[in-house]
C-alpha cells in the first residue's frame, strides 16, 4: 500500500509524515513544530492515508499576458 519516502496523514488530521520503514505497522517520521523536534512512531496502516500534493505556480504566465 505505501512504500518508504512516501508522504501520509492519519486519516484523522495531523501533520504530514514521511514513510521510513515498513513491516507490520508503518514508521513514520515528522517534524513537530511545537517542540522543534523530528518525532517518529509505528502506526497501523490502515489509519493512514497519502497526502495530495498541489503543483506550485511558477507565475511564467502572467508575464506572457503583460506583453501587450
Amino acid at each position: 500500500m505505501f512504500k518508504i519516502g512516501d508522504v501520509v496523514q492519519v486519516k484523522s488530521g495531523g501533520p504530514a509524515m514521511t514513510v521510513i520503514a515498513l513491516g507490520d505497522q508503518v514508521e513514520c517520521l515528522w517534524f513537530a513544530e511545537a517542540s522543534e523536534t523530528f518525532r517518529r512512531d509505528m502506526l497501523p496502516a490502515v489509519c493512514l492515508e497519502p497526502v495530495e500534493f498541489e503543483e506550485a505556480e511558477t507565475g511564467d504566465e502572467d508575464e506572457d499576458d503583460d506583453e501587450d
